[in-house]
């Protein structure tokens, strides 16, 4: 059996004019497979890289450790797009960071493709709803199993 188990669900948005109302497709394509640790190569399907290539912003988010740059440079690299990962800018603070990669995506990325993923996600989600500007056009929510998270950890010398 192996020890690493995988769950990439993807969502496609469907904005409305009315700033409450957001709908999303959950059936567009849901992904579960087993991976060995550390072999998430084999989880980049051609499918899953065609959803990509046709989606402006991906976000991808999920729990510490459960492959999400790992995914990202996968997929960036297979699509020939930027990756932020949302660590690389904790040096400007936990709010300060979110707002920066907002700022990025809004500007820079405006109309580029562009691959986000990271602890501020959930964030910047949250904040481009509320304030009615931001939406990217596919969502990756990553899912690991436990005992991964803490072999990860353990690898890292993180407790």
């Amino acid at each position: 059996m192996n020890d690493f188990s995988f769950n990439n669900f993807f969502e496609r948005g469907q904005i409305s004019e009315e700033r409450t109302k957001i709908e999303y497709n959950t059936e567009l394509y849901t992904q579960k497979h087993n991976a060995e640790f550390g072999k998430l190569d084999m989880l980049v399907t051609d499918e899953l890289i065609n959803i990509c290539k046709n989606s402006k912003h991906i976000i991808i988010y999920g729990h510490a450790k459960s492959g999400k740059v790992i995914l990202g440079r996968l997929i960036s690299e297979k699509i020939g797009c930027d990756l932020i990962v949302s660590d690389n800018y904790m040096y400007l603070g936990w709010s300060d960071n979110m707002y920066y990669i907002k700022e990025l995506l809004q500007t820079k990325y405006k109309d580029e493709q562009v691959i986000f993923e990271g602890v501020q996600t959930c964030r910047l989600l949250r904040k481009g709803v509320q304030l009615n500007d931001y939406y990217p056009e596919l969502v990756i929510h990553v899912t690991c199993n436990y005992r991964s998270i803490e072999q990860c950890y353990c690898n890292d010398n993180e407790q």
